[in-house]
């Protein structure tokens, strides 16, 4: 299989996937259970985006499944403010993480590299590179995001440039899947269906696939880009 075609063959499913998550969400009855939250949030107010970013740190510190969590951003903000809360969380619980890795397990750490000279010269390969490094593995789908905050915290990466390239890494796949919740909510109404018709409901699916696109081309550049670097 050539490049092009398995591109398109990657883009094909990750638009399934999207699907299917979408499918998963309302057959949860997400409907009933996001509308819920959504009136909780409304009751909070305009502390509503924050106590949601508050949440998405706590999944991510404690390396819970934030699949749901994510869509669940579009379905309650749509997809620009639902995107920044996401990026925001994720940042934010990806820095905690760093921090706590580092605080707690740094120096035991430190002196497990310096053992192996293998490890210890990947460790100075890829840090000297700093924030391009940490944004590269975030573009790419099905990295493990969370667990590697803590990996990250015990390696030689300052958290500077650590937050940086966390903050500008995820926002292509936060989007894509914060689009598909945000699609999700509309589907879930009727109403909302029928109003809008087939045409613009077609392009919404036209929007998707090419958010879908762009997150695989990025992860195949981030993932030959990031063996690049670590040569």
């Amino acid at each position: 299989m050539g490049a092009r075609s398995k591109t398109a063959y990657l883009i094909v499913i990750s638009t399934i996937i999207c699907a299917l998550a979408i499918g998963l969400l309302l057959r949860l009855g997400a409907r009933e259970h996001v509308l819920r939250l959504l009136n909780w949030i409304d009751s909070v107010g305009g502390w509503g985006a924050l106590v949601f970013i508050g949440v998405e740190l706590v999944v991510v510190v404690f390396l819970l499944p934030g699949i749901l969590f994510t869509l669940g951003a579009g379905f309650l903000f749509g997809p620009l403010l639902g995107t920044l809360c996401i990026v925001i969380g994720q940042t934010l619980g990806g820095a905690l993480a760093f921090i706590a890795a580092r605080t707690l397990l740094g120096d035991k750490a430190a002196r497990l590299i310096a053992r192996h000279e293998s490890i210890a010269n990947l460790d100075r390969r890829v840090s000297e590179k700093g924030w391009k490094i940490i944004m590269l593995t975030r573009m790419i789908p099905l990295f493990p995001f969370k667990l590697s905050n803590y990996c990250f915290g015990v390696m030689r990466f300052n958290l500077r440039g650590f937050v940086l390239g966390t903050a500008i890494g995820v926002v292509p796949i936060s989007l894509t899947t914060v689009y598909a919740g945000s699609l999700a909510r509309d589907l879930a109404t009727m109403e909302s269906l029928a109003a809008r018709g087939m045409g613009m409901w077609t392009l919404y699916g036209i929007a998707l696939a090419a958010l879908v696109a762009l997150v695989v081309l990025l992860g195949r550049h981030a993932r030959a880009k990031l063996n690049m670097e670590a040569e």
